[in-house]
């Protein structure tokens, strides 16, 4: 009887644990998915989705950028891989010019999918560090670009690698035209901050599928639960045994 009561006390602690600690805050659109850090948040923006720090002093240090279309015929690995090689030129908001400069190019297989990943710097914002993650899959191009400035890069990499690592482009891509306006030749979109700390992006795009979150399938609960039935049931043993001694 005893051990009942117990166990019951046991279950009932497990309900009030945090439900952060049961699920993870997932990002998803119409073709990829990842796991989010709390401190993110996404948006879209024109034909693209967006995802900054939601801490206003650091959204200027950091940015996001996803973008797909469907497969033309500009859109395969070896000519993304041909892109990823050039140098590139940027502007910033006073008309100054700068190269890029790549750092590293090579394949990542990731979540099932083999992606080109290379990291340039000048290639999208002056100052910043990007890091692009390119693949051509189920019928898509894809490109995502993880940018932050130079003197921050290293601050973010933990979030980045979260992201990355954890990314899966879907299963279940819709038949209608999804982020039509993505031009991938350039792979990436060459943004530049307003004062708003918000991405100004050059030209305009039509209206891409909403962002959704969900929770992601945890089994931190069931094993919560069952070490601390153990613990009871081990208080237990050890206190009869005690008593038997006695």
């Amino acid at each position: 009887m005893r051990l009942f009561k117990l166990t019951v006390v046991a279950l009932v602690a497990i309900s009030f644990v945090p439900a952060t600690v049961l699920a993870k805050k997932k990002f998803v659109n119409s073709y990829v998915e990842f796991d989010l850090p709390d401190t993110w948040q996404c948006n879209q923006e024109g034909g693209q989705h967006v995802c900054q720090p939601i801490n206003p002093d650091q959204r200027k240090e950091a940015i996001i950028v996803m973008a797909s279309k469907y497969k033309g015929p500009d859109d395969d690995l070896k000519q993304y891989q041909a892109r990823l090689e050039q140098k590139r030129k940027v502007k910033d908001i006073k008309g100054k010019e700068y190269d890029s400069k790549k750092q590293y190019l090579r394949s990542s297989f990731i979540q099932g999918t083999m992606w080109l990943d290379s990291q340039h710097e000048n290639s999208e914002v002056p100052g910043f560090v990007t890091r692009y993650l390119a693949t051509v899959a189920k019928g898509l191009g894809i490109v995502l670009t993880f940018s932050a400035h130079k003197t921050k890069f290293n601050s973010y990499t933990a979030d980045f690698y979260t992201m990355i690592n954890s990314i899966r482009v879907r299963n279940d891509i819709p038949a209608e035209p999804i982020e039509a306006s993505a031009d991938l030749t350039r792979l990436g979109g060459a943004l530049t901050f307003g004062p708003d700390g918000k991405p100004v992006e050059p030209g305009k795009a039509k209206k891409g599928l909403d962002i959704k979150f969900g929770p992601e399938k945890d089994n931190t609960l069931i094993y919560l639960g069952a070490g601390i039935v153990a613990l009871v049931v081990a208080y237990i043993i050890i206190r009869k045994r005690r008593k038997n001694k006695k």
